[in-house]
């Protein structure tokens, strides 16, 4: 397989599975929210042979504008990531859990500790957080 098939095979596969993920989705969202097909359907304003379509083989009219539409009718509401943006927000998410930790045995009237405190991890160009940094590493030689 040449190079540039590889990366056509690899841009239809991710398609592909973005579509089958929404339909997951929305078969979800209308199972939790105890509607069919048809009531499905008459919220959209749609026939049910066109949802029946949306959830099948041949989604071609799937779009982010229609699916978020769906779910909005599903009384759900559409969150979009990414695999890098998931594994960011949870590298992140971890970081400002070792900072709380750190928080315990330090002053959290200081604004740079109580904004970490509240689960913002602040602007590191900041002089102060150079500071807290600086506090954060003596506290982790000492331990």
């Amino acid at each position: 397989m040449t190079d540039k098939r590889k990366a056509e095979y690899e841009i239809a596969y991710a398609e592909e599975a973005a579509v089958t993920k929404s339909q997951a989705l929305i078969e979800w969202a209308m199972e939790r929210a105890g509607v069919t097909q048809k009531e499905l359907a008459k919220r959209l304003g749609i026939s049910e042979s066109a949802v029946s379509q949306l959830l099948g083989l041949s989604a071609q009219n799937l779009s982010v504008r229609r699916l978020g539409k769906i779910l909005h009718v599903l009384e759900d509401e559409l969150s979009i990531s990414s695999k890098e943006r998931d594994r960011w927000a949870s590298e992140r998410k971890a970081r400002a859990n070792d900072w709380t930790s750190v928080l315990r045995c330090t002053d959290y009237q200081h604004p740079v500790y109580a904004a970490v405190a509240n689960d913002c991890v602040p602007d590191t160009s900041s002089y102060q957080v150079t500071q807290f940094e600086h506090r954060y590493h003596e506290m982790e030689d000492v331990a």
